[in-house]
């Protein structure tokens, strides 16, 4: 199979063996150990598998990779060993067993679809992404080295301005709403699991954690099941009432919020869909379309498989042909309906040896590209904008998730749709450079910086660079392209090629990070003659099409298996889809209210 060679079976199965050694351990552990020590830093600490669920947070699987990191995180445990009645040997056993555990969490759910790994180094990261690094002091006389850039300019990443491109600031939401539906599973990743349909081994007598996560566009952010936040054997709690979607009304207005606990907490499928107001209105559109549906068709899973089709069309022909190639998204989009064995992304075994459709890492962190698009400030109705996070305010002069939504905020659909994303390239608003922490709901919120977060999780999952992915689409799509690009073409400046060629680990040679690689072949295809220069370029396209694309054809519910439901034309009309999907949100029928006597609690 791609990606998985003899040694990674063998990883593979040994880290299967390790999970089940891991999951017996930490289920004859206390369900929490209480510190009595006398140093009393001691405080109830969660059980193993919730740390774990804790590191998984906004693709934090990434930082699993990390053995030290993790190990090091694990190490705070010791403080706890007297109370737990553990010796320090069991105690390291268990982190071992957590290690173990955590590279097999890595592996499960991803793959590398290109097994070259490529080691960044701080020098080039510094020269990336870092404000103000590498340029010239305007100082007289200057204090930086004579090799330093020029000051003409904030950084090479970096950007204080918004660009006008020709793709719809709505589908930098969608995107990212996209991301959250492939990109988290449900499952409690530390005990026993079975796939919905499958029988569980007779020998598994604990509770089974019914897996309906997968990596297919079938709006399970918005329908679950999600594994609740602090409780792996927990779902999270979504408010419905006869098959429909709860909402709160806004007041002063005719539009709907989510259900919120007594802490405003969103009752969703994803948390992550609360990170800001946009992503937001985006989850409640497709609860409102389901309920539309739900009325339509008499009942919930008739309603619900309607939504689900619905939505794959506008994705498949409103979303892919805005941001990709539309000549690579047709030539991906035939293949599927006649050939699926000659795309690059295959199904790939699991854990157990089964062949299933999985995410690649390298759609994981090139999937960001949409980060490039992200403007400072959005007008989101003709009345009000807002800055889109403003990490000093208490969310009350921004778009931050987090709270309720009031009128001012109302996304309104038809006026937001003329409303332009920034270019694909490598000038990133210096937004995405300083995010507030509740627009990072892991465990690193220090760490607010998305060009770097992007660039640290390549290294924990030992990436392939750019031009190794390129490479390997030029021997299946030769009519796109036929190598990557040269390093001239990447690095204008030939005195910092030479950050580039750090990883002599590795063959040495200038390699490129997947992720600014994808942005710069943008920014290259749109300086061309390419009839349509404003969406990713030929590898990126590629990446984003065959994996969305198999996505939805991988999915149970799916438009490739509905007769009429997967013409070999796009529409003509841009967004007409998503139009149409805001008409009948906002004629469906007025949605149930939440009931909070109905949240159950915390524990």
């Amino acid at each position: 199979m791609p990606g998985l060679t003899q040694h990674d079976a063998d990883v593979n199965r040994a880290h299967t063996r390790a999970m089940e050694a891991f999951a017996r351990m930490t289920r004859k552990m206390p369900a929490t150990l209480e510190g009595t020590a006398e140093n009393a830093r001691a405080a109830p600490v969660p059980p193993i598998g919730i740390i774990i669920l804790e590191l998984m947070k906004h693709g934090g699987v990434y930082s699993l990779g990390d053995a030290d990191m993790m190990r090091g995180r694990m190490m705070a445990m010791i403080q706890y060993v007297d109370a737990a009645g553990m010796s320090e040997e069991q105690c390291h056993s268990i982190i071992d067993h957590c290690v173990a555990a955590a590279q097999q969490v890595k592996t499960r759910f991803f793959y590398n679809l290109v097994p070259q790994p490529y080691r960044l180094h701080s020098p080039l990261v510094s020269y990336l992404i870092y404000p103000n690094r590498h340029l010239r002091s305007p100082i007289n006389p200057p204090l930086s080295a004579e090799s330093a850039k020029p000051y003409d300019g904030p950084g090479l990443m970096y950007s204080h301005v918004n660009t006008v491109s020709a793709v719809p600031a709505v589908f930098t939401f969608l995107g990212q709403f996209i991301d959250h539906d492939l990109t988290a599973n449900a499952a409690n990743l530390l005990g026993p699991q079975v796939v919905k349909g499958e029988t569980p081994p007779d020998n598994l007598q604990d509770v089974i954690v019914i897996n309906d996560a997968s990596p297919s566009i079938d709006l399970d952010s918005v329908y679950g099941p999600r594994v609740d936040d602090t409780n792996p054997e927990k779902i999270r709690f979504i408010p419905m009432k006869d098959g429909y979607f709860c909402l709160d009304p806004v007041p002063d207005s005719s539009g709907f919020d989510v259900c919120r606990d007594a802490d405003n907490k969103a009752l969703i499928g994803d948390k992550r869909n609360d990170e800001n107001q946009i992503i937001l209105q985006i989850h409640i559109l497709a609860k409102r379309l389901h309920n539309h549906f739900r009325h339509e068709a008499g009942d919930f899973a008739a309603g619900k498989k309607k939504t689900i089709l619905k939505w794959q069309q506008m994705v498949a022909t409103d979303y892919l042909p805005a941001v990709c190639r539309r000549d690579v998204v047709a030539e991906v989009w035939h293949r599927l309906k006649t050939d699926p064995g000659t795309l690059l992304i295959q199904k790939v075994p699991d854990a157990a040896g089964t062949l299933r459709f999985q995410m690649s890492h390298e759609f994981g962190i090139g999937f960001r590209f949409g980060h490039a698009q992200l403007r400072s400030e959005y007008q989101v109705n003709p009345a009000h904008g807002f800055r889109l996070f403003d990490s000093l305010s208490d969310g009350s002069k921004d778009l931050q998730g987090g709270k309720h939504l009031d009128a001012t905020r109302l996304v309104d659909w038809p006026f937001f749709m003329a409303t332009p994303s920034n270019l694909i390239g490598t000038q990133v608003n210096e937004v995405a450079f300083d995010l507030p922490e509740s627009a990072i709901p892991d465990d690193i919120n220090l760490v607010n910086s998305l060009p770097r977060r992007n660039l640290a999780r390549s290294n924990d999952v030992f990436l392939c660079a750019g031009e190794d992915l390129a490479r390997a689409y030029a021997t299946k799509y030769p009519q796109f392209l036929t190598g990557p690009r040269t390093p001239d073409e990447i690095e204008p400046d030939p005195a910092y090629h030479r950050l580039f060629e750090l990883d002599t680990e590795h063959g040495g040679g200038f390699r490129t990070p997947l992720w600014y690689y994808l942005l710069r072949e943008a920014e290259l295809e749109r300086q061309g003659a390419y009839p349509a220069p404003q969406t990713l370029g030929a590898v990126g396209s590629l990446l984003v099409a065959e994996t969305i694309l198999s996505a939805i054809f991988h999915a149970d519910t799916s438009i490739f298996k509905e007769a009429g439901l997967a013409p070999d034309v796009f529409p003509d009309e841009p967004l007409a889809t998503f139009l149409e999907l805001a008409d009948l949100a906002a004629n469906s029928p007025t949605p149930p209210t939440c009931d909070q006597a109905e949240v159950p609690p915390e524990t």
